[in-house]
């Protein structure tokens, strides 16, 4: 085969080497309109975008293999398509290397259009690596012979595939390049279009003894379109991959034991259920242990079996190494024979005298037929272990429960629990957590409750939310607590503060193409890959631009959003929402601090309307708006009091042997020295921690010093302005392994020093 011919291959002939099965799926429509457009009269070149995995080379090969389907111009019938192989054009890093190749591709070209009287289409489905080997090597030359040869010369039609990175790199560094063609976007496909690519792609696996169910394709398809962070690719490719990975691994997780095992193991574990069902209840478990047992049994004559068949097939790959490894002894002995007679002879024809030599030398020719006799032994042992394997491994069908679970294990979603569940008594829960804030948590509760419940709301995330209110109240700490109560503990926090200039719209939602940013990932992008199912909290949303603000319109209300680039997308479905402002700090919420709750939230939610410099009606519609409240007396000497027991838990490993109390009239006096409402709660919790809190780190550090436990009970008292600190007689032992174990008073005795 020629040079040329190594580089420009016939597109039927490509594809009938690399992919004999393809099948196109996809409307027909689509192919027409790429027919269509290489029949124009003018722009008749085309330069087909989108996102990488979105489909491109399918409908390249799709026209080539269905030039005759119906609707299709009688002109492509009679089109002959070439495909540009990039990666041998750019085996070299001389550029004049490459472009004498290129020149001779399209050289010949030429003459395939002057021998045959009509143009051919040449076909670069690998753009974007060209772009990239062209911007690497600054060969930007060979885009300038490549428009030349399309349209001055007119010798050919193209078809350039780039994705939206290369396009990016075209439109910046070489615009009259793209300027040239006739652009055609490639649409993501339909799902029922998704669905059959699936179904045909899962026969690959029967061989394997897998078959995937209906059920299974379309949680594959749903997961993937749901979860970008399932894979780089956009869809259809990125349900492909998917499905290939999660068929593998169930796969492979089946046949790595016995199908009896698999069913054993899952009815012990069901008799394991009810065996500890059985025992809470004080019933008798003589049965179900002996059926355990008898399970055990089974599974361990099983596995034995199982596990001898697997030593077979070990021994029959160490015997094929052995073998290779003797080729190779005999190999090398060839080569040192044929090098010594090489010496000898002189030859300058080496094929004719590669010939004589294995003719003359009776060693050589011993050599190779003991080679072969070596790869008919391997080949035996493969056809052994090929035997061996389909007599182990047996039928198993992929179904929706196994993509789901494996999806969420690769998601990190695994330990997130039912919302549906864990919502019910939320609200209740949640109150005894973050106290004095009914008014605020039972909106919330309720807001959530109807997204789930509303289908029509399904593709919304589970909650956007909007919280007004005092400073140090808990607006914040309510993102938290419904992080951990409901979401598993996940969440993700953005400063919006960092927002607050109009270009960081941009680092917001990502930035198009031509623009600084382009190549990284927006924010909301980044979150959702981190945080699929957890609560994502906006903090101080009024210090972000009102630009940045609108830009969130799509994702508040649709629950999906594609960045800028128009390559990565996000979904915050499973999202709760959470913006925390200080809106009307100064001018409402201060102001009115000694009047009803009422008063100042009516007040405050009229005025934010109003405030169009920071929040646009758009905006406000898209949240659920909430006031947190100023705390009471009687709430924050509850904080009070769980702060300081809290505190055990926190410095001692074993919170069951110690334990910080105050009681109730020393937290009444603390409180009446330092709560004032406008301030919130954090001042108070601030004192506790600086002096409350210090006073127990340097109790444990002493003792951890001395090796001894912290343990017993410290009871805090508070009075004329200063803490004081009082620790029972058996509060203190040594670690387990030292013989003496003093008193409380031998072993450490605790200052009585206020600490003001």
């Amino acid at each position: 085969m020629t040079l040329e011919n190594t580089i420009l291959q016939e597109y039927s002939a490509y594809l009938d080497a690399t992919d004999p099965n393809f099948t196109y799926f996809g409307e027909t429509k689509n192919l027409v309109n790429l027919a269509c457009s290489l029949n124009q009269y003018r722009n008749n070149s085309v330069l087909l975008t989108g996102p990488a995995g979105i489909g491109r080379r399918s409908l390249i090969a799709g026209l080539v293999k269905n030039k005759g389907a119906d609707g299709m111009p009688l002109e492509t019938i009679n089109t002959d398509f070439y495909r540009l192989n990039v990666e041998d054009l750019f085996d070299t890093n001389t550029v004049s290397k490459i472009e004498e190749k290129f020149s001779a591709v399209l050289d010949q070209l030429k003459t395939i259009k002057q021998r045959s009287g009509k143009k051919p289409v040449l076909v670069i489905d690998d753009g974007t690596n060209f772009v990239r080997e062209v911007t690497t090597k600054k060969a930007s030359s060979l885009l300038n012979q490549l428009i030349d040869a399309d349209q001055t010369s007119d010798d050919f039609d193209l078809i350039f595939s780039a994705d939206n990175d290369a396009l990016h790199l075209l439109k910046t560094n070489y615009p009259n390049f793209v300027s040239k063609l006739s652009t055609q976007e490639v649409k993501q496909a339909e799902t029922p279009v998704v669905l059959e690519m699936l179904a045909h792609e899962a026969q690959r696996y029967a061989p394997k003894g897998l078959t995937v169910s209906d059920k299974a394709l379309e949680m594959v398809v749903k997961l993937a379109k749901r979860y970008p962070a399932l894979g780089a690719h956009a869809m259809p490719k990125r349900a492909s991959l998917f499905l290939d990975e999660v068929a593998t691994a169930f796969r492979l997780e089946k046949h790595s034991k016995p199908e009896q095992v698999h069913e054993d193991e899952s009815l012990r574990s069901a008799k394991q259920k009810e065996l500890k069902k059985a025992q809470d209840a004080g019933e008798s478990t003589a049965d179900l242990e002996a059926d355990i047992a008898a399970l055990d049994a089974s599974i361990a004559t099983a596995m034995a079996d199982w596990n001898m068949k697997k030593k077979v097939l070990l021994d029959q790959q160490a015997k094929i190494s052995e073998y290779r490894g003797q080729i190779q002894i005999y190999k090398d002995k060839i080569e040192s024979l044929i090098a010594k007679d090489q010496e000898a002879e002189q030859s300058t024809d080496d094929s004719q005298q590669n010939d004589s030599r294995l003719k003359r030398n009776p060693e050589i020719s011993k050599l190779r037929t003991d080679i072969e006799n070596i790869e008919a032994s391997i080949e035996e042992c493969n056809e052994k272990s090929a035997k061996l394997i389909g007599q182990m491994t047996y039928p198993v069908t992929l179904d929706a429960e196994y993509v789901d679970a494996y999806a969420k294990n690769k998601l990190g979603m695994n330990d997130v629990p039912d919302l549906r569940k864990s919502i019910r008594t939320a609200d209740q829960h949640i109150n005894g957590i973050v106290m004095g804030q009914e008014q605020m948590i039972n909106p919330m509760i309720s807001a959530i409750k109807q997204r789930l419940g509303n289908k029509k709301e399904a593709k919304k995330p589970k909650g956007v939310f909007l919280i007004l209110g005092p400073s140090g109240v808990g607006k914040t700490f309510i993102a938290e607590v419904l992080a951990e109560e409901l979401c598993g503990g996940k969440l993700n926090v953005i400063n919006m503060e960092g927002f607050k200039e109009k270009h960081t719209v941009s680092r917001m939602i990502g930035a198009p193409p031509g623009y600084a940013g382009y190549d990284q990932k927006a924010e909301l992008v980044k979150i959702s890959e981190e945080n699929p199912s957890g609560v994502i909290l906006l903090d101080e949303i009024e210090k972000a631009h009102l630009d940045v603000k609108q830009a969130l319109l799509t994702p508040l209300d649709k629950g999906s959003f594609t960045s800028a680039n128009g390559r990565d997308t996000a979904d915050f479905r499973d999202n709760i929402i959470i913006m925390t402002s200080n809106f009307g700090q100064q001018s409402i919420i201060l102001p009115n601090a000694e009047e009803s709750f009422e008063v100042w939230e009516t007040k405050l939610k009229e005025e934010i309307f109003k405030a169009a410099d920071h929040f646009s009606p758009e905006f406000l519609n898209r949240c659920t708006i909430v006031c947190a409240d100023f705390l009471s007396d009687e709430v924050i000497e509850k904080v009070v009091t769980r702060r300081v027991n809290a505190f055990a838990s926190e410095f001692v490993e074993d919170a069951s042997t110690f334990k910080v109390e105050i009681d109730e009239e020393s937290v009444k006096r603390f409180v009446a020295d330092h709560y004032k409402k406008k301030n919130g709660a954090r001042v108070v919790q601030d004192i506790l921690q600086q002096q409350v809190g210090d006073h127990i780190c340097n109790l444990v550090l002493d003792n951890d010093a001395d090796d001894k436990n912290t343990c017993g009970v410290l009871k805090v008292c508070y009075n004329d302005g200063k803490f004081t600190y009082d620790l029972d007689e058996n509060a203190l032992t040594l670690k387990a392994g030292n013989e003496n174990q003093p008193n409380a008073k031998s072993a450490f005795q605790p200052s009585a020093a206020a600490i003001a």
